[in-house]
């Protein structure tokens, strides 16, 4: 089901991010990100001279400073700490300036192709999202995009409210719907080598593409069909068909561009890295600094990427919201292959394909067709997003370069997919979806029971050619990013065999990995396994399992579905670890003992093909609240408590907030380093920080946008709010 069955909307554009990037540790580890403070130790080492005194004169000054940067392969250039997005706003979009993702094709029926003479096409309808509105009126946040770890590409959350389809000028005017309640967009299929870089002008994660999904229920959902057929035929089947519990909106985002502001386009055209890094910085940081000393907001420096995605069915039976859970094949062994003509590139290309997923769906006429979402699947070679060619030549020809779709169970073949049929102008047409018609010779059984393989033409001799292999059974969750502020949290899990519920009690084992190097680091690359030895000193682990074990358990799902709870190890150890589900009977000794950015061996997992959810444990701060009780009430006088309790909350929660992601300050009007404002808005404030909205809504309103603010750090605010509203007076008994 899912997206592959029809009908179906395409659309194509950009997708813009703004996060905050004063915390990424990409070159220096200047946040300790675990307990949400400063990085001290590190900034006393550099002899910054900032000092928990001066930290909100010093840190931005000192995070604006170029400063010499060597990279792990010798390449040199100059940057800032603050890195290329200091004042973010963590909001992400669907749209850049004036470029705008657009509704380009739609699908009425299997074998058919899209047409581009739908309503919706003709009317340039555009597809957008956004966040919570404020309490108390109808103006909405920016949907957030959040790294549960910032130190990390692996796990970036894409918070949303509503996903729309309308016009520039009414932006829901053909469709608006809530996303399932609970739920956000999350990165997966996360593939650091989905571009291949042979001009050399990707930079940081232009290389990388992800998939995005979401699904929105039939109960918050709004189709205003006026003359588009396609969306007459989406809403009688979400009005009229039991089987379907509203649309699912599927997209993949790759070719990210650095540096858009105007005035950057020479920067961006220098070859060498370090000489484009370089002269980057260098207008970025003059910018900013001519901003500020004019009174001016400082500039934000969003990424733009490149988007396609598709809108379609989401039905019964699709309990993962946020990512496919069903036939899916991931990477095997290398490709091989070329940069199409005309690129400049000459030489092979190999690298590790993306995953896939695969559906059987019967058209209207009984036709069968495998429908396979190749949309995360084959790399561009450069900049022009050109496809890579798995042929054994290069040739400016379509025909070459197939892959075909193999069932273990035998048949006649299913048609090959030439190269003409995921190259760029057609993946950026269908989104990557290919449909193949199955023959008459394969029947529905040997379909559903056959192990699937997608297989390449150009390998080296006597190689079999699979580059992408079926896992019989997928294990998944929407809890993908788990935020651990109490002292445990349950995880449920998802699984589907061959894409049905399992029809036996599925054994899945789950597994605790740890960031390699372990936090807080420079930009962490992988994930070791928890394990007695070496691993619980360089590694220790974050939580445990039920029963105590630090290192791994085995959860029995029935139906299809099961949990497992995970326990705080100590109120004051937070970290960031990864649980990693090994569906099967999986012992204990041959779980990975490191699981890299791309497999290790054929057929090995990497942190792009591993099923996994992030885990933040949060510091509790629990003596917290307290110190700050025994301080404001040791004081004489209400202007001595007021004096006290200010210089906590600052010293103690605000702090940090104020100089890491300085944009309250400049763009929302919030500057939580003067007393007057935080004072002013500070019942706002603490509405904003529930932990609610940040653990059970997924709320794009929670503040601080970073979401790590501790339970303790959170009672400190809530106690300064009683002294505002009570003039400083004393803090009364135990509670408020």
């Amino acid at each position: 089901m899912s997206v592959l069955a029809v009908p179906r909307l395409y659309f194509n554009g950009v997708m813009s991010n703004n996060p905050a990037t004063g915390n990424n540790n990409d070159q220096w580890p200047v946040y300790d990100f675990p307990h949400a403070e400063l990085n001290w130790d590190y900034l006393n080492e550099q002899q910054s001279g900032i000092t928990p005194e001066n930290v909100r004169d010093t840190f931005p000054v000192w995070a604006r400073q170029l400063r010499d940067y060597v990279d792990e392969r010798g390449r040199k250039w100059q940057q800032c700490a603050g890195e290329w997005n200091y004042y973010g706003d963590m909001g992400w979009a669907l749209h850049h300036r004036d470029l705008e993702t657009r509704v380009t094709g739609t699908q009425l029926a299997h074998g058919t192709g899209p047409v581009t003479d739908d309503e919706l096409v003709k009317q340039k309808a555009v597809i957008d999202v956004v966040g919570d509105p404020f309490p108390g009126n109808t103006f909405h946040t920016p949907a957030r995009a959040i790294d549960n770890n910032p130190d990390a590409f692996w796990c970036t959350n894409f918070y949303l409210k509503k996903i729309q389809i309308g016009t520039v000028t009414a932006p829901e005017c053909f469709v608006t719907g809530e996303v399932q309640p609970g739920t956000y967009m999350t990165s997966r299929w996360l593939n650091l080598q989905r571009n291949l870089n042979t001009d050399g002008m990707r930079q940081l994660a232009g290389v990388g593409a992800a998939m995005l999904q979401a699904c929105l229920p039939k109960e918050e959902l709004r189709i205003t069909q006026g003359s588009s057929v396609a969306l007459q035929a989406l809403k009688d089947k979400v009005d009229n068909d039991s089987t379907v519990r509203g649309l699912m909106v599927r997209c993949v985002v790759y070719l990210t561009h650095y540096f858009n502001l105007d005035g950057f386009e020479d920067c961006n055209k220098i070859p060498d890295l370090g000489n484009r890094f370089t002269a980057q910085y260098s207008r970025l940081v003059r910018l900013w600094n001519d901003e500020l000393e004019a009174g001016r907001v400082p500039s934000q420096n969003p990424t733009v990427s490149k988007v396609v995605g598709t809108v379609g069915l989401w039905h019964q039976g699709e309990d993962v919201t946020s990512g496919p859970c069903g036939r899916v094949l991931y990477p095997k062994k290398k490709f091989f292959g070329w940069a199409p003509p005309p690129s400049k590139h000459e030489d092979p290309v190999s690298g590790w394909l993306g995953s896939a997923m695969v559906e059987c769906h019967k058209a209207a006429d009984g036709k069968r067709y495998a429908v396979i979402d190749l949309g995360s699947t084959i790399p561009e070679t450069d900049g022009d997003a050109l496809k890579a060619q798995l042929s054994k030549k290069r040739q400016n020809d379509a025909e070459h370069g197939a892959l075909e779709l193999v069932l273990s169970t035998g048949g006649d073949k299913l048609p090959a997919i030439p190269y003409g049929q995921y190259a760029k102008a057609a993946y950026e047409r269908t989104s990557g979806i290919v449909e193949l018609l199955i023959p008459d010779a394969v029947t529905d059984k040997m379909f559903n029971d056959a192990d699937l393989s997608l297989k390449a033409a150009a390998m080296p001799v006597g190689d079999s050619g699979d580059v992408l292999t079926e896992r019989a059974t997928v294990v998944e969750t929407d809890q993908r990013s788990t935020y651990l502020d109490g002292d445990n949290v349950t995880i449920t899990l998802h699984a589907r065999t061959k894409g049905a519920k399992p029809t036996e009690p599925t054994t899945v084992r789950v597994a605790q990995y740890m960031p390699d190097p372990y936090p807080p680091g420079e930009s962490t690359g992988g994930w070791h396994l928890v394990t007695l030895g070496r691993a619980l000193s360089d590694y220790p682990p974050a939580v445990t399992f039920e029963g105590g074990d630090a290192t791994s358990m085995e959860v029995t799902l029935t139906d299809g579905t099961g949990s497992f709870q995970i326990n705080r190890i100590d109120d004051e150890q937070p970290g960031c670890p990864i649980l990693v589900f090994f569906p099967g009977e999986t012992k204990v000794e041959d779980l990975p003992e490191e699981i890299g950015p791309v497999p290790s061996t054929e057929g090995g997992l990497s942190t792009a093909s591993a099923s996994f959810c992030c885990v933040r444990v949060l510091p509790r701060d629990k003596p917290v609240p307290t110190e700050f009780r025994t301080a404001v009430n040791a004081c004489t006088t209400d202007s001595a408590r007021e004096h006290v309790a200010w210089k906590f909350l600052y010293d103690r929660v605000l702090y940090v907030y104020d100089v890491v992601y300085p944009v309250m300050r400049y763009v929302a009007g919030l500057d939580l380093g003067d007393k007057t404002s935080v004072d002013k808005n500070i019942a706002q404030i603490v509405e904003l920080a529930d932990p609610e909205l940040r653990s059970t809504d997924n709320s794009t309103l929670y503040m601080p946008s970073s979401r790590e603010l501790s339970e303790g750090k959170y009672q400190v605010m809530k106690l300064y709010q009683w002294l505002v509203e009570n003039g400083w007076k004393k803090l009364p008994g135990q509670s408020l």
